[in-house]
């Protein structure tokens, strides 16, 4: 019996080191990013995002952001993260950015365009069709990247995060009505 006393003892101690060890780590790596400015991505937390989702006249938006991107500007791997914004009048606006340590950072010019009424229609047409806002989308899980959407139509206004299974395909297809169109409008001018 004390052989297995011995041996329980010294798992305890083990189990109670490791978790001593994640506890300080996770104290050090909380304080070393709040030291170099490095901040989790998170469209959530973006408050132009959320801004801009309080206009009223701003039929889709998109948020994506990721942990995981590399910079051509930089030759260094960090987090990037964009917003794509549509509006009830055929207005479109995209920013996009990358963020690495040491508080490098990298803005990609602005975007902004008239995509045209037909262009609103058709996105229309596919809310419509696709009763995208009477769908349940539950949330799907992802790791080191997210997504979040909002769509506001006939007086209702919809959010799905994290590529809601059920829906992604409607919201993929408004996006690329959008990409679509805005590369035809960049072509034109």
């Amino acid at each position: 019996m004390s052989i297995i006393k011995q041996i329980l003892k010294i798992i305890g101690i083990i189990v109670a080191t490791l978790i001593l060890l994640f506890i300080l780590l996770t104290i050090w790596v909380y304080f070393h990013d709040q030291k170099t400015g490095v901040q989790p991505f998170s469209p959530l937390a973006s408050s132009t995002f959320e801004l801009m989702l309080a206009d009223p006249h701003v039929l889709y938006a998109s948020s994506f952001w990721s942990g995981m991107c590399f910079s051509s500007v930089t030759k260094e791997e960090g987090g990037c993260s964009s917003e794509t914004y549509l509006y009830d009048t055929g207005k479109y606006v995209f920013t996009s950015h990358w963020e690495g340590l040491g508080n490098k950072r990298v803005d990609q010019p602005r975007t902004e365009k008239e995509l045209g009424k037909e262009v609103v229609d058709r996105i229309i047409e596919n809310i419509r069709d696709s009763k995208i806002m009477s769908k349940e989308c539950p949330n799907n899980m992802t790791m080191d990247a997210g997504w979040d959407y909002q769509l506001q139509f006939d007086g209702q206004k919809k959010r799905f995060i994290n590529r809601p299974a059920e829906c992604q395909p409607t919201l993929d297809a408004i996006d690329k009505i959008i990409i679509e169109a805005a590369k035809t409008v960049a072509q034109t001018n």
